[in-house]
């Protein structure tokens, strides 16, 4: 089961899931990404939206 809100993983555990994936690698990626560019680049554009 893959569930992209921890509430929804925590609902499934509770529902007797024994395996639950949190999140999606493809987001988890992107925000890795965007914290290494603030961290050397900097924020000097607009603010980011959510991919």
């Amino acid at each position: 089961m893959n569930a992209f809100v921890p509430a929804d993983a925590e609902r499934y555990l509770d529902a007797g899931a024994s395996f639950v994936a949190v999140g999606a690698d493809v987001a988890l990626l992107a925000r890795a990404s965007e914290a290494l560019a603030d961290r050397f680049i900097g924020d000097t554009g607009p603010a980011r939206g959510s991919y």
